[in-house]
């Protein structure tokens, strides 16, 4: 089911309901489909998220990143290091030990540790891009995504285990860190109700029968699940898998059924994530809820504004106390201004002449500029996940605030330039959006220094009905004819939709103009190329609500 290809405006999100399946509001489908309705005339065919329209890819790895010859466990323990270094701190549901004992043992090991080494070793060498390193073992590697669903089998059809759950969930953190998001939901959704049979969400100091290492060990699986359920509901817009009021797992240093054990300095990451998380799901459920059941209360955004200003209060008196990695201190700032941008985004769509939408504005531009300071600053690997959809949303937060006036033009041309080159470094990692994202925001620099901002476009994203010019008097922005390198292209082939709706005759062309959706193939990045401007380069791309598609819809409706 198509949506109409007139809308109102509406002074919050909808989602949008379709032959391919549910676009959450979260995801900002409103926005997208309200630029399209009002400037192209009819709702485009083609929204960002929906990467189960893509063929199956080819693999994952390029020849040379692969090789069939004999390994030894200092090889294995140099490819996994990285995982350790950057995944293991945030989401420590595997107990290490083992898994060190497991390479030790390798090739006599069970199905679920087969499983979790070759999820370590995944992630592991796509953070090794693009340094020079030996070649990885092609047998513990997934070699695509279908591989990595495929490889849950074992887990689907025997009784659930902690060992089971904790494979599950290092392959959904794979691909995560890949940017599969469609696939790590379906996946998550199994991960979930196995812990529910486990009774994982249940404290585990209410049953005398775990011991302390097994009390501890539930209680990391929990809170990784619950931080990864976070991530996924908040960049595809879907409703929370695990709600607040249904768990009453207490955290490491506040143990409401019995004593708090020592708190391990080990696991202060995944504390003030979980934290986090439960900020960001009240601020989900707040913007984003059926609006029957949301809460209308003035005071409810000023206390979840105190809940996350205490967070980062505790987060400031553990970063001079602690020791946390650089990396580690990048995401928790990052995350704070991601909290600030997802709560005050939506007062964008309401009438610029109110105080909130000029407080939301104010907010977003600090804590852009914020966001792509860190980024820009940083001198390490960019691996955390939702690092794309934070500096996309603050080029587009910042590009519109320069249309408004509200920030000079050549401060705008300068923190666009630092994001592309930051995006520049996410998409050495080998996904897909990072790169798409920095065309965009290369377009957009270069209308700001043409003094062509697409401010029509920019100001329809935000909801505002934007009378159409009549045919022929319009002037966009049109970018000079050029290619750029799409690295690390891991492209599927693209079908057109068979089910889209016919565009009236009156109404103007979408971007393909009306024609089938162009076929992109996987090849070696070094291979693939486009030309901004013959077709749509986001087309078919694993798009989330993190990575802003509705100002993707804005800027493509200028093209």
């Amino acid at each position: 089911m198509e949506p109409s290809t007139k809308r109102q405006k509406t002074a919050h999100e909808v989602g949008l309901m379709r032959d391919s399946g549910f676009i959450g509001s979260a995801s900002g489908v409103h926005f997208i489909q309200t630029v399209y309705g009002t400037a192209d005339g009819a709702a485009h065919h083609l929204v960002p998220g929906e990467d189960d329209a893509l063929l199956p890819t080819r693999s994952i790895w390029l020849p040379d990143e692969v090789s069939d010859a004999p390994f030894s466990f200092v090889d294995l323990a140099r490819w996994t290091a990285p995982y350790f270094e950057h995944w293991h701190p945030c989401f420590p549901h595997l107990h290490a030990p083992s898994i060190l004992a497991a390479m030790e043992s390798y090739p006599q090991i069970d199905t679920y540790d087969a499983i979790i080494l070759r999820s370590i070793m995944s992630i592991s060498l796509a953070d090794l891009r693009p340094g020079a390193r030996q070649p990885a073992p092609r047998q513990l590697l997934f070699d695509t995504f279908d591989e990595a669903l495929e490889s849950i089998q074992p887990a689907i059809s025997r009784p659930p285990t902690l060992k089971s759950i904790q494979a599950l969930l290092t392959v959904q953190t794979f691909l995560i860190s890949m940017l599969r998001l469609n696939a790590a939901s379906r996946v998550g959704g199994l991960v979930i109700r196995m812990a529910y049979q486990m009774g994982i969400h249940r404290c585990p100091a209410r049953y005398s029968s775990f011991t302390a290492e097994e009390a501890s060990m539930r209680r990391r699986i929990f809170h990784s699940m619950y931080c990864l359920d976070r991530i996924i509901s908040h960049s595809l817009g879907l409703p929370l898998t695990i709600r607040d009021d249904d768990v009453d797992v207490c955290d490491f240093e506040h143990e409401e059924h019995g004593t708090s054990p020592a708190m391990d300095h080990r696991l202060k990451m995944l504390m003030l994530l979980s934290r986090q998380a439960r900020i960001r799901g009240k601020i989900m459920e707040l913007r984003n809820k059926n609006v029957p059941h949301r809460d209308r209360s003035a005071d409810a955004p000023t206390l979840i504004k105190i809940e996350l200003t205490r967070w980062w209060n505790e987060v400031d008196d553990c970063l001079d106390q602690d020791n946390f990695s650089a990396l580690q201190r990048t995401i928790l700032g990052v995350l704070r201004n991601e909290c600030i941008i997802t709560l005050n985004r939506p007062l964008l769509a309401l009438s610029k002449s109110s105080a909130s939408y000029m407080a939301g504005l104010q907010s977003c531009i600090a804590a852009s500029k914020a966001i792509i300071s860190a980024l820009h600053s940083f001198g390490g690997p960019l691996v955390w996940p939702s690092f794309t959809w934070a500096v996309w949303m603050s080029c587009f937060i910042i590009i519109f605030a320069a249309s408004e006036g509200q920030i000079a033009t050549e401060v705008a041309v300068r923190l666009t330039e630092r994001a592309g080159k930051v995006l520049g470094t996410l998409g050495l990692r080998g996904t897909v959006w990072p790169d798409a994202c920095a065309t965009a925001v290369e377009k957009l620099r270069q209308s700001l220094i043409n003094q062509s901002t697409p401010s029509r476009a920019f100001a329809t994203t935000l909801g505002f009905a934007i009378p159409q010019s009549p045919p022929g008097q319009e002037e966009a922005a049109q970018p000079a004819n050029g290619s750029q390198a799409l690295d690390t292209g891991r492209l599927a082939d693209i079908n057109a939709n068979p089910g889209q709706e016919q565009i009236p005759a009156d109404a103007q062309p979408d971007l393909t103009g009306g024609q089938t959706q162009p076929v992109i193939m996987d090849m070696p990045r070094d291979q693939m190329s486009f030309n901004t401007n013959e077709y749509d380069p986001f087309q078919g791309f694993d798009i989330p609500f993190w990575v802003g598609q509705d100002h993707y819809a804005a800027w493509s409706s200028t093209m």
